[in-house]
């Protein structure tokens, strides 16, 4: 049995042992139950001979098992020598410059930097790929200490022949540093590459003077780990990380929500309230997106091996992906076809092909990129049913004329921008999930939020994408959607974007930054950080990544055309009769009525007024000319100042209850103005509109008419006879 001398302290009087070092355990369990520290402690400090007699003492079965455990524990590996030379490729490409170039502390070979093609990178599943780009991830956070390390023991002057393989060098070290320098046995099934077995011996053979590097770079930063040198946003994110939720969307091109959360109760799974926690195998679905399902975190594995999953019946996503999409849907009428800009892997595109799928439109995806980003779309969509609902183009968005035929019907447009992405917390499972660009992995493990040269670049870059997409002739509303957390690229490139095409335009409706068209819960408006003015932040948190949302939109140029697409939701709504074009039969003084013209103004009245068929309530066509008259002050004062947008889904007069609705609304609804604003989503309502009772009461009986103000005194009003005929 192994033996430690116990020493005595001078200071602790004569006699009294000092407790080994070794004895790093606070509990264990003992032959005759729990045994603690401060017991092993008691024993050693009634003999002074050794730590085996108190050992005796406890039944020897408790210090037996911790030796096990602080000797002989085996920490495992999940790396196989392929994803160590996955690793160490994209390591080597993706690595951080030294600050001084003359004098780098490893000399790295020429072509390691240059060869960033990652498409031959080959991965058995899902989960070595995670692995990998974890261990990538890792190692660029610690790159620092990891080089220090090796320049301090002189690895590649005693292993020049590795010196081809510095970025399969440190990747290993980085895991060998973790599990504390055990020697690694091969995973099941593994094929060996002779090359990292003599890698892997050199580590072993240098480890004391690493750990020894190691010790002396911390006390060079006076630091007590090296987890202290790391940026504050990266530590947060990792504290994060580590507890966040898991989304997943339901396709409901492949299946419904009922028949999802059947199949999860029969695999065991719980229905919580939308409210509620999610812990163990309960889930909820999410009060904003009423098709997104929310899982806890330790339920990943299961879920990626899910049938549900492998079919495309559900997709796992962060939910900053799912609210573009929700927004979108919300501002599109039955047969709007949609732009999204920069696809990614097609996931996206698929949703927004999901919430249409009753609906006759189309979803026109550009931005795709290379060729392999476009085979990797084309098989996502395909695989989740989208193939009929999307059309892809491999063109940039910049490369296609405004004036292009196939383009200008289009009203609608969501643009997730390429940005920094500094608001996501995990970006490995954001890579495998959204693939994005493994660039990103460098920019995070430095924090993400740097304000040099390369912000500027992303805004004038974002600024004139979005200035693009607001030049369609038609385009009546844009979701402009980031995962960033920084203004420059959000409030300041919508706010740039916007002037600058209004500016420019000849349009005789501008376009106006919107509220947000997402329900707003109590909590949400409880917080007041999620709403700032009309734009939406979302900071990272274990609920999600963090991400801004702005929603753009302008009037019709023609007024008719603005109450057609009213009466056009009302219908879809089944609040009109079925009939010709908007389902309303006007005479010719009807259709000739002056658009200034206030509902109380004295006027000819119609010969044949009495012969008007109506297929809706005379107040619903006052409701869509309204909405076409800039002037009203009761209708710019449900937007905040502004014209209530055509394109909006949800904007039709509904009244949501105050704890589902946004601070505006509520703002609004208090001062008796007609709200403009969606209401919270349900599972049972699609689109998130719940019933209309306020609508249902319209049709019944028309709103009261307002009272006009009487004049001022000092106000003389002179009546203009009636023109001669």
């Amino acid at each position: 049995m192994m033996r430690f001398e116990v020493s005595t302290g001078s200071g602790g009087g004569a006699g009294k042992p000092t407790f080994p070092k070794a004895f790093s355990e606070p509990t264990f369990a003992g032959a005759n139950g729990l045994t603690t520290k401060s017991s092993i402690a008691a024993a050693v400090a009634s003999d002074t001979d050794s730590v085996a007699v108190a050992a005796r003492r406890l039944k020897g079965a408790a210090y037996q098992t911790y030796l096990r455990r602080q000797f002989f524990h085996k920490e495992p590996c999940d790396y196989s020598h392929r994803a160590y030379k996955n690793a160490g490729h994209v390591f080597a490409s993706l690595r951080h410059l030294p600050d001084d170039e003359d004098d780098p502390r490893i000399k790295w070979p020429e072509s390691s930097r240059a060869n960033s093609d990652f498409s031959q990178l080959h991965f058995t599943d899902e989960t070595e790929k995670r692995l990998t780009f974890t261990l990538v991830y890792q190692t660029l956070k610690y790159q620092n200490f990891l080089e220090e390390m090796l320049a301090d023991v002189a690895f590649f002057s005693q292993f020049p022949e590795f010196i081809e393989d510095a970025g399969v060098v440190v990747v290993m070290l980085c895991d060998f540093q973790k599990r504390r320098f055990q020697q690694r046995w091969p995973l099941p099934d593994e094929e060996l590459d002779q090359n990292l077995v003599d890698i892997e011996r050199a580590i072993l053979l240098m480890k004391t003077k690493l750990n020894a590097a190691l010790a002396r770079s911390r006390i060079r930063a006076r630091v007590l780990s090296v987890d202290s040198m790391l940026p504050d946003t990266v530590r947060e994110n990792e504290r994060i990380s580590s507890g966040m939720r898991i989304h997943c969307w339901v396709n409901r091109l492949n299946t419904t929500l009922d028949s999802v959360v059947r199949q999860l109760s029969e695999d065991g799974f719980e229905q919580i309230a939308s409210d509620a926690e999610p812990e163990d195998k309960r889930f909820l679905v999410d009060p904003r997106c009423n098709d997104l399902l929310c899982f806890a975190g330790d339920q990943r594995e299961f879920l990626e091996e899910h049938h549900l999953l492998k079919t495309g019946q559900i997709v796992m996503q962060d939910k900053s992906s799912s609210l573009g999409p929700h927004a979108v849907r919300a501002m599109m009428n039955d047969g709007d076809d949609v732009l999204h800009v920069n696809v990614g892997t097609g996931l996206t595109t698929a949703h927004l092909a999901s919430l249409i799928h009753a609906d006759n439109a189309t979803v026109y995806a550009v931005g795709v990129g290379s060729e392999v980003q476009r085979n990797r779309a084309r098989q996502n969509i395909e695989l989740l049913g989208a193939k009929s609902k999307v059309k892809l183009f491999s063109e940039n968005v910049l490369d296609i004329e405004v004036t292009d035929d196939r383009f200008r019907h289009i009203k609608v447009a969501l643009v997730t921008a390429e940005c920094s992405r500094s608001g996501v917390v995990n970006p490995v499972n954001f890579i495998v999930s959204e693939g994005e660009d493994l660039s990103i992995l460098r920019k995070l493990s430095r924090g993400g939020r740097d304000d040099g040269k390369g912000l500027g670049e992303l805004m004038a870059k974002h600024s004139t994408l979005l200035k693009h997409i607001l030049k369609f002739p038609k385009m009546q509303g844009v979701i402009y959607c980031t995962r960033s957390v920084l203004p420059v690229e959000n409030e300041a490139v919508v706010t740039r974007s916007v002037e600058y095409v209004n500016g420019t335009a000849t349009k005789k409706c501008p376009f106006r930054v919107a509220p947000p068209v997402l329900p707003l819960t109590e909590r949400d408006i409880e917080d007041g950080n999620l709403a700032e003015g009309k734009y939406l932040h979302f900071q990272p948190s274990s609920a999600m990544s963090g991400c801004f949302l702005a929603t753009i939109t302008r009037e019709a140029d023609d007024l008719k055309e603005a109450a057609k697409d009213i009466l056009a939701r009302a219908a879809a709504k089944g609040l009109l009769g079925t009939g010709d074009n908007d389902g309303v039969k006007r005479t010719k003084s009807q259709t000739s009525r002056k658009p200034g013209r206030r509902r109380g103004d004295k006027g000819k009245a119609s010969k044949d007024s009495s012969k008007v068929v109506l297929r809706a309530p005379k107040h619903i066509q006052n409701i869509a000319v309204r909405v076409g008259q800039v002037s009203e002050p009761h209708v710019a004062s449900a937007t905040g100042g502004m014209s209530s947008p055509t394109v909006t889904h949800h904007h039709l007069h509904q009244v949501a209850p105050p704890s589902t609705v946004s601070m505006p609304a509520m703002q609004h609804h208090r001062q008796g103005a007609v709200p403009a604003l969606p209401v919270a989503a349900s599972p049972t309502q699609p689109h998130g509109l719940h019933p209309l009772p306020l609508a249902r009461g319209l049709l019944t009986a028309p709103p009261a008419v307002r009272p006009q103000p009487p004049e001022p005194a000092h106000v003389k009003v002179i009546k203009h006879p009636k023109p001669f005929r």
